[in-house]
């Protein structure tokens, strides 16, 4: 079997179901080593072990990526591990389906976070090694939500057209540098969210 990606480093993060899960087992079975993020330690060890039954290779690295220093101690131990980033997946994300006049700014500022915020964060941490190296792959799962208007769902909307925006930023201003960014926009997946 071809493995067009053995021996690449890569992340996904919210790799414990879903998309995310999926985005990992594929990046394992086409030979990369994936880290795989979220903030359940339990889950991300069955993840990671049923990778590594279908003979990929995985790290558990147990993070919330909207906290700084909790994502930085995770790309940390990444690097300490396996000593680069070649690919990461900003796939982590959340939604809540209220209306704007329902919606707090607590809420607002945690969605903003979780699907802009952070995604950035983890660009920053994992593209300067990128960057050095002039090779790098950043994929960024956005959504049709943030590129068409909805009756709910304000704040992950709009986090969804922030993430497009900034997918294009850092591509004009890392693509010279060996760094392909893009994003994924799916619309509705049978996942369990």
């Amino acid at each position: 079997m071809e493995r067009p990606l053995a021996d690449r480093m890569a992340i996904v993060t919210g790799a414990s179901r879903g998309i995310g899960l999926a985005i990992a087992e594929r990046l394992a079975a086409d030979g990369a080593h994936v880290g795989v993020v979220a903030r359940s330690g339990d889950v991300l060890t069955e993840v990671a072990e049923r990778i590594r039954m279908h003979g990929g290779g995985a790290t558990v690295l147990q993070a919330d990526v909207t906290d700084p220093a909790s994502s930085e101690a995770a790309v940390r131990q990444f690097l300490g591990l396996h000593g680069r980033v070649d690919i990461l997946v900003n796939n982590a994300g959340g939604n809540v389906r209220t209306t704007a006049a329902e919606t707090d700014l607590a809420l607002w500022n945690r969605l903003l976070t979780l699907g802009l915020t952070a995604p950035f964060h983890w660009s920053q941490l994992c593209g300067e090694g990128m960057r050095e190296r002039a090779w790098g792959r950043i994929v960024n799962i956005g959504s049709v939500a943030g590129m068409t208007a909805l009756p709910t769902g304000a704040a992950y909307a709009s986090a969804k057209a922030g993430l497009a925006q900034l997918t294009k930023n850092l591509a004009r201003e890392w693509g010279g540098d060996g760094v392909t960014i893009n994003l994924v926009a799916p619309w509705y997946v049978p996942t369990p969210l």
